[in-house]
């Protein structure tokens, strides 16, 4: 770039060392002088995390990788946007809450600083929850099962029903008869692409009574 401004203004994009020559003319004739300008490199934040998405509680392990430019850096800033914040270099950090928070890392040398910033998604499992219509009678009992489960972050795909006297189930809303007198635990299992959970619930089956009774005496 040049200039035939007396007095000109010029800004430098990028860092490194410009000379900068002056050359004025008059009738005797030019002169030319040098000088050197020094443009410094400020910091680039960058940094890496592991994982970026899960299951709350989440820990999160964050590593810089951010590069000092002309001068060492002598400051981190993280903001977990949580209301966490720590000065640490590498920290790790736990989100307790589902949602969706845009950490920032701030760095600081002696030419000036910079800011960057990562999403992390922290997911809500399905939470399992079911009733039992009736839960107890005489055998056989036939029991109807409604999901009452709820979605967390993302819809529940799969539904497990494990009665407690070796039969099973997918169906969202099964109907089950119990046969045999007991106590069944019976399990709920539900599964979406944020994680699963369980719930359960016992149907107490009982039996008929047996008729018998004794004779004294049988004949006379």
């Amino acid at each position: 770039a040049t200039s035939t401004d007396q007095n000109p203004v010029h800004i430098f994009t990028t860092h490194g060392t410009y000379v900068v020559t002056l050359t004025v003319t008059t009738e005797v004739g030019p002169s030319t002088v040098p000088k050197n300008i020094t443009v410094l490199e400020p910091p680039t934040a960058v940094f890496s995390v592991a994982p970026g998405i899960g299951i709350a509680p989440l820990e999160v392990a964050f590593t810089d990788l951010s590069t000092p430019g002309s001068a060492a850096i002598t400051a981190w800033v993280w903001d977990f946007d949580d209301g966490g914040s720590t000065t640490e270099r590498n920290p790790e950090h736990t989100f307790t809450n589902p949602g969706t928070y845009t950490v920032s890392l701030t760095v600081t040398t002696a030419r000036g600083e910079s800011t960057t910033t990562q999403t992390i998604d922290v997911l809500a499992p399905p939470t399992a929850d079911f009733s039992a219509s009736p839960t107890s009678g005489t055998g056989p009992l036939s029991v109807h099962f409604t999901d009452a489960s709820s979605d967390g972050s993302s819809p529940i795909t799969l539904w497990i029903w494990d009665f407690g006297d070796g039969g099973m189930s997918l169906d969202q809303n099964p109907d089950h008869v119990f046969s045999e007198s007991g106590t069944y635990n019976v399990t709920l299992t539900v599964i979406s692409t944020a994680g699963q959970s369980t719930a359960n619930q016992d149907i107490t089956v009982s039996s008929l009574p047996t008729a018998d009774f004794d004779v004294s005496p049988s004949s006379g």
